[in-house]
């Protein structure tokens, strides 16, 4: 796969872990078994272990649920912000090492989509609530879909 397509993808799934911070790791694992993307030969091989797709799938439901709860602190957080550059980057540099290209540039890419994801979901959401009138939950399940059908779109493309 061309490297300009593979890092076009990797900040896509940036993008998608920016909304959702377990979408890459469970779209990754669960592409794994799919088979539409093999990790065996990189440093990202637990991805294709059966037990990962189970883990990360549970977790990323997980977070879901805490997604819409009133106590989960804002996404823009230090901490939570940090945690989805970290995962962005990560997932989209098993993407890129699965394509045979560079896992630094890859992170790069996944970070930077992490960032544009993060913030700029943030105000879709926001911006959603307010113009529309009704509550956050709403927005925030459509928020889900498309962190779920998104990065299986992004991985579908990758084979």
């Amino acid at each position: 796969m061309a490297a300009p397509l593979v890092f076009a993808l990797a900040f896509a799934l940036g993008c998608v872990n920016g909304l959702r911070s377990f979408s890459g790791l469970s779209t990754l694992s669960l592409g794994a078994r799919l088979g539409w993307a093999h990790f065996g030969a990189t440093a990202f091989a637990f991805l294709d272990a059966a037990w990962a797709a189970p883990l990360f799938c549970v977790l990323a439901l997980g977070e879901l649920y805490a997604d819409k709860q009133a106590w989960m602190p804002s996404r823009k957080k230090p901490g939570a912000l940090a945690t989805r550059l970290i995962l962005g980057g990560t997932c989209a540099a098993a993407l890129a090492s699965a394509a045979g290209q560079e896992a630094y540039f890859g992170f790069l890419a996944g970070a930077a989509g992490a960032l544009c994801g993060t913030f700029g979901g943030y105000e879709v959401r926001v911006g959603l609530v307010r113009m529309l009138g009704i509550r956050d939950w709403p927005v925030a399940v459509v928020e889900d879909v498309v962190a779920i059908g998104g990065g299986l779109l992004i991985l579908s493309r990758f084979q």
